[in-house]
């Protein structure tokens, strides 16, 4: 827990060079910390590298499966979008309902996320 908060904590008050905050992500996850997946591959999806969306995709898949929010968020991202993985608006839509169903805040910003994607991903597949 301790390397997730201060990972956070970095990379809130440091937004010039977060290499620290993702070693910590790095580490959390590693003792089991879901959200710290979730954040680290957060960080490879923002390098925007092929190989790094494909293994951010596949971190969002697990992290989304074990009932994380933001987990599900980006799974619902990267599904609508088709990054790292084939497009899929049925699944990237079903994801971003978990997001909230599995948020223990309903007005957090995993949620609110989520539905701003759900919305905007239900337009831009009616207007195709």
């Amino acid at each position: 827990d301790a390397c997730y908060f201060l990972a956070n904590l970095i990379q809130e008050h440091d937004q010039i060079d977060n290499d620290v905050a993702e070693v910590l992500y790095q580490r959390s996850c590693e003792l089991g910390i879901v959200s710290g997946c979730t954040n680290r591959a957060a960080n490879i999806l923002n390098r925007n590298e092929p190989k790094g969306n494909v293994c951010a995709a596949r971190t969002f898949q697990k992290s989304c499966s074990q009932n994380d929010p933001w987990g599900c968020t980006m799974l619902g991202l990267v599904l609508g979008e088709g990054i790292g993985m084939k497009k899929s608006v049925p699944k990237a839509l079903a994801s971003l309902v978990k997001a909230c169903d599995v948020a223990v805040d309903k007005n957090g910003r995993a949620c609110k996320r989520a539905n701003e994607l759900h919305a905007l991903i239900e337009r831009s597949s009616k207007s195709n």
